[in-house]
């Protein structure tokens, strides 16, 4: 468990309000985003749609650097900030 990946969940559960912002946002149960907190990691099959739904304020390279590692600097990632949980 690394200290970066749950201060990247728990900035996209800030983004979206509260832990049931983010589990509505992205189809999942508030018991699921605690779950993940508890772990310490979102899953990687719900990396993308917890990016999605921050708009990119939280991204898949912050959430889960073992599976993306560090984007590229001119990698998109960096001019896609949208309002989040929308």
């Amino acid at each position: 468990m690394e200290t970066t990946q749950i201060l990247a969940l728990l900035a996209a559960i800030d983004a979206c309000g509260n832990a049931i912002g983010l589990a509505r946002a992205v189809g999942v149960t508030p018991q699921a985003i605690n779950d993940w907190k508890r772990r310490g990691r979102v899953p990687a099959e719900r990396v993308v749609a917890v990016e999605a739904a921050t708009g990119g304020l939280v991204t898949r390279f912050q959430l889960r650097p073992d599976l993306y590692g560090r984007p590229a600097p001119d990698h998109p990632v960096h001019s896609r900030r949208r309002h989040p949980c929308r």
